[in-house]
């Protein structure tokens, strides 16, 4: 499979300290439940997020966790997806970097 884009993620848009955000989320996460499709976090402010795939995947506890928080601490998907557009450049490979792929 030939990929047609290089992307790169410019860290430094993205959290300094992950330690700290780390901690952070494990000490607010209450309650994880894994129930394909679904998963469902119970957090310490008594909050619920849930998150479930689509029909077309195939259920994974990891991305549904991280899903979870990233709902819940971006406030909602499409505000992750723009932190993430805006934190990831694609960059078109030249011709000849395709053929020398092959």
């Amino acid at each position: 499979m030939i990929v047609d884009d290089l992307i790169s993620i410019d860290v430094s848009t993205l959290e300094d300290n992950f330690a700290v955000v780390k901690y952070i989320i494990r000490a607010d996460i209450k309650k994880v439940i894994f129930h394909d499709p679904a998963t469902i976090v119970y957090w310490s402010n008594g909050e619920k997020t849930v998150v479930k795939c689509s029909e077309r995947d195939r259920f994974d506890k990891e991305k549904g966790l991280a899903m979870a928080i990233a709902e819940k601490y971006f406030g909602g998907y499409s505000k992750f997806k723009k932190c993430i557009k805006n934190a990831v450049t694609v960059e078109k490979k030249s011709e000849t970097d395709k053929k020398e792929e092959c």
